[in-house]
């Protein structure tokens, strides 16, 4: 059930559900979260949040860019159609395949009602610094390739290097910082894009990662940015049918608005 909320407390929870979509990316979140809140808390209300998701509403043009995705040179966001946006990389430990999972079940509920062909899933890639966009696209086939073969329109969207995709990340509002564990337990959080590309190159960390952005960008059919579907963690572990659910909800809304 939905509840309403005050408009004195709507701030603290937007800020609260940004923090908890950092975190679920990474439990080294919370030490770049204060650098990222600015760039997330802006043009926002409080639409609606339950035991599984918060929905954040957003007034927001999105810029039209030509980007390198797994369906060749496209423009985004996808003319026409309503788009949902989601940040994730193929070797992330836990919360883009939580992400997957949730947009299954969401392309299912889609196509059972029919409004498949109204949608267009567009993940924008956070890891260009090992990781190839054909590491992309063998990733959507291996968690929905008999869905895309059905219909389903599911891109990703990545360049070959981090100079080229921050722009899309920006435009996206999706923060994005990698970092590294050295093997005598040192993490390094808030090394610079080279910094962290010459530890890689040399191999010098015992674990690698990125720390970014984590749920659902939903984009109208005329490229403004509507809704941040942020889960809640029962949402992401146990509760992924009402997350997506959530999700679709905001979609109807959208197609009959």
């Amino acid at each position: 059930m939905s509840r309403t909320i005050s408009s004195a407390r709507q701030l603290y929870i937007i800020i609260a559900v940004f923090l908890l979509a950092l975190a679920a990316s990474s439990i080294l979140a919370v030490l770049v979260g204060g650098r990222i809140l600015d760039r997330l808390v802006g043009n926002t209300d409080l639409e609606s949040f339950d035991d599984y998701a918060a929905v954040i509403k957003y007034s927001e043009p999105i810029p039209k860019m030509t980007v390198t995705s797994s369906a060749g040179v496209v423009e985004i966001p996808i003319d026409g159609k309503i788009n949902v946006v989601l940040p994730q990389y193929v070797n992330c430990p836990d919360v883009c395949h939580w992400e997957s999972s949730i947009i299954v079940y969401l392309m299912k509920m889609l196509m059972d009602d029919g409004l498949i062909d109204e949608v267009a899933f567009v993940t924008i890639g956070t890891n260009p610094y090992y990781e190839t966009l054909q590491d992309g696209v063998d990733y959507m086939n291996l968690v929905a390739g008999d869905l895309i073969d059905q219909g389903v329109f599911w891109i990703w969207v990545q360049e070959e290097n981090y100079q080229d995709q921050k722009p899309i990340w920006e435009a996206f509002k999706i923060a994005v910082q990698p970092y590294c564990i050295m093997e005598d337990g040192t993490i390094l959080d808030t090394v610079s894009e080279e910094e962290f590309l010459k530890l890689y190159e040399e191999q010098s960390c015992e674990t690698y990662g990125v720390t970014h952005t984590a749920g659902f960008i939903v984009v109208d059919r005329d490229g403004y940015m509507r809704y941040f579907i942020s889960p809640t963690d029962d949402g992401w572990k146990r509760g992924q049918d009402k997350v997506a659910e959530a999700i679709y909800n905001v979609i109807t809304e959208l197609l009959n608005s």
